[in-house]
């Protein structure tokens, strides 16, 4: 249910009044459920300062080490029974049309 509170109108006129942002505002924190705050793993939340102590990595670089980091312990889960038959069926009838 949406009230005046989760509406927040008060909020926004003093963020804007005080010049301040909405996440150190008391509102914010009050309201905010957990899971809400995305934390990302690739991109940068650094200043630039920050960004060049820890070796001025690149974007593309970030994310090439994070892919070989997941297909490194990725483990392919084994196709059931009935779809590996299935898919056995398919290749037969496929082979056999080929060959015609």
């Amino acid at each position: 249910m949406v009230d005046e509170d989760k509406m927040a109108v008060h909020v926004i006129e003093e963020v804007i009044e005080k010049e301040i942002n909405f996440l150190e505002h008391k509102h914010t924190r009050k309201h905010l459920r957990a899971g809400e705050l995305w934390k990302p793993i690739i991109s940068q939340r650094q200043t630039f300062e920050e960004w060049e102590a820890k070796g001025c990595r690149r974007f593309e670089n970030v994310a090439r080490d994070r892919a070989k980091e997941l297909l490194a312990v990725h483990e392919v889960e084994p196709l059931s029974p009935e779809v590996d038959a299935e898919l056995d069926k398919i290749i037969a009838s496929a082979q056999k049309t080929l060959a015609e």
